[in-house]
């Protein structure tokens, strides 16, 4: 499992993150208020927003794409790994 410490707190944001979940093989889901909520429910997570601070966890992905899929992340400024 990879966990990641991303924020999605405007519009530019969760754009980044839908972008994400359609360009890398990625599965797994997000924290909130101490509920597993799949990464792909955009509309549950939406209602939450905006989130300064939010925990990714990633149980499915391709060990090629995780340094692109940091970098992506970087890059649009949803942040990177947090832990291992």
């Amino acid at each position: 499992m990879l966990h990641y410490t991303i924020k999605l707190s405007t519009v530019s944001d969760f754009r980044n993150y839908a972008n994400m979940l359609s360009r890398f093989h990625i599965g797994g889901y997000v924290l909130l208020e101490d509920k597993k909520i799949y990464i792909g429910s955009y509309l549950e997570i939406l209602c939450h927003c905006p989130l300064y601070q939010v925990s990714m966890v990633l149980e499915k992905y391709r060990e090629e794409e995780v340094l692109e899929l940091e970098e992506y992340m970087r890059k649009t400024g949803l942040t990177g790994r947090a832990a291992a």
